[in-house]
């Protein structure tokens, strides 16, 4: 849809979509456009004088993470819903509902307290068994939410005016029968596609001289870093080496942290309580031995080891079985692999860097060439039908690029891919016979209402500045940093 819309762009329909907006169109999202500001400390955000509370977007923040909770079935504690990305998208959420509001006002468009008030009473969440309206139903879910009246009326009016904007947009261009035949066909349309994959195995490169190694050694020297590495001392108590005896267990565990607590070492604690000294492993924070072996069994010690000074020891850890506990025996600091020792891998990083700047030379040189109607430099080209679902031969990240082309050697392209550089273009545009579903027709109504809903939140994007006070945001939600999951 969005390619069979850029595709209309000069067209009399977008002429006339734009005239009746009264466009005049900006980028948008992302948040692209939008200023972050420090603010006060009680405002989130604001768009063009309507501002967003803490608390509004607290009580929005909490809304979406019991939804995300329900959906997953598991609890999902506010640190892990930040560090997912929803909090940025709550901001997002209520920065466009606030622009919807501001578009709403402008074209005169607005829920009434007797429309917010229907939807209240015809919404089948609060409908008692005999389907009418219960204002205890209505009050607990306000409670479990956290949320007031006039906070979730103001949401509904948003809401309710919103739809109506949409219809209102929606009407501006009819989506008549053939219109969303066009929007149909455009998506199941094929392409012949003509392009050369320049690979690194293409460009040769000479060999490098022992100054350009040292150099790029020099440059590069924290690719060949050495982590740091803890020598850790690593004491078991479980119950089989009591003889099962899960009391004496517990009793030496206890003993052992009341040495520890006075000072004592690991070593030198085991030592007055003969038990075993246990085992000697050096890893790094990962967990890895110089081997590059995983030590599993520590993971539950590591983060805490590598927070200690030589000498000191972690608290007694729960395992399966009894108690784990490390002390930190030697700190081997970080440090870097000599140029003698690396000096292979310095060559194939130079000939790798080599050939990918060689590698983007020649794809523009072949760019070039095909434009202007030289040819493919010396280079076969391969042909190919691609669609939207389906890249043939071709590198798949290719297609969403060369679907929006025009025919013509002189539209050639070059993208990046996984494995070298594709140079192309469109040969042929091949449209579908195939006649459109009432599910496809359904869809491409949909697609067509949210395109046009972008371009009216585009044009309006100049006249409405939206200010994020990031900041302040970071403060009230910072509380959540320390939290254990």
């Amino acid at each position: 849809m969005i390619s069979f819309f850029n595709r209309i762009g000069n067209s009399w329909i977008a002429k006339g979509i734009f005239f009746l907006l009264g466009a005049s169109m900006m980028v948008f999202w992302g948040l692209g456009g939008i200023s972050n500001t420090a603010g006060s400390d009680n405002t989130a955000l604001s768009v063009a004088g309507n501002e967003v509370s803490m608390q509004e977007l607290g009580h929005t923040f909490d809304q979406e993470r019991n939804k995300m909770t329900r959906i997953t079935g598991a609890y999902i504690s506010p640190k892990q819903a930040i560090q997912a990305g929803l909090l940025d998208q709550v901001v997002q959420q209520l920065t466009l509902r606030e622009l919807n509001a501001k578009i709403q006002d402008r074209i005169g468009l607005s829920a009434s307290d007797n429309a917010v008030r229907n939807y209240i009473e015809k919404n089948p969440v609060f409908a008692d068994n005999l389907g009418k309206f219960d204002a205890n139903l209505f009050y607990s879910y306000l409670s479990g939410m956290n949320m007031s009246q006039a906070e979730f009326a103001h949401q509904m009016r948003a809401e309710l005016a919103n739809q109506h904007l949409l219809r209102t947009i929606s009407a501006a261009v009819p989506k008549n029968q053939k219109l969303m035949n066009a929007a149909v066909l455009a998506q199941k349309e094929t392409r012949e596609i003509v392009g050369v994959l320049l690979t690194p195995k293409m460009i040769s490169v000479a060999e490098p001289t022992l100054q350009e190694l040292k150099d790029y050694y020099e440059a590069y020297l924290e690719e060949f870093g050495i982590p740091e590495y803890r020598t850790l001392r690593i004491v078991s108590l479980k119950a089989d080496s009591f003889e099962n005896n899960y009391d004496k267990m517990y009793d030496a565990s206890r003993k052992l942290e009341d040495l520890l607590g006075a000072g004592k070492t690991l070593k030198e604690a085991c030592s007055e309580l003969k038990l075993k000294e246990g085992s000697l492993v050096t890893v790094d924070a990962s967990g890895k031995d110089k081997n590059g072996k995983e030590q599993k069994e520590l993971k539950v010690l590591l983060e805490e080891s590598f927070g200690l000074a030589e000498g000191e020891t972690t608290t007694l850890v729960d395992v399966e079985g009894g108690f784990i506990v490390a002390g930190v025996e030697k700190i081997i600091p970080q440090g870097y692999k000599g140029f003698d020792s690396v000096k292979n891998d310095v060559v194939q990083l130079w000939k790798t860097e080599q050939q990918k700047s060689a590698l983007s030379k020649t794809a523009d040189k072949v760019l070039t060439s095909v434009k202007e109607g030289k040819g493919w430099a010396g280079y076969t080209p391969v042909f190919g039908i691609v669609s939207q679902t389906n890249a043939g031969q071709f590198p798949k990240n290719v297609i969403p690029v060369l679907m929006q082309q025009k025919t013509g050697a002189e539209q050639v392209v070059s993208i990046p891919t996984e494995t070298g550089v594709f140079v192309a273009y469109v040969k042929k545009i091949i449209p579908s016979k195939q006649a459109p579903t009432e599910a496809e027709l359904v869809e491409a109504a949909k697609m067509w209402n949210a395109d046009l809903l972008a371009a009216v939140q585009q044009s309006y994007t100049e006249l409405y500045p939206v200010s994020v006070h990031q900041k302040a945001i970071q403060k009230a939600f910072s509380i959540y940093d320390k939290q254990e999951d």
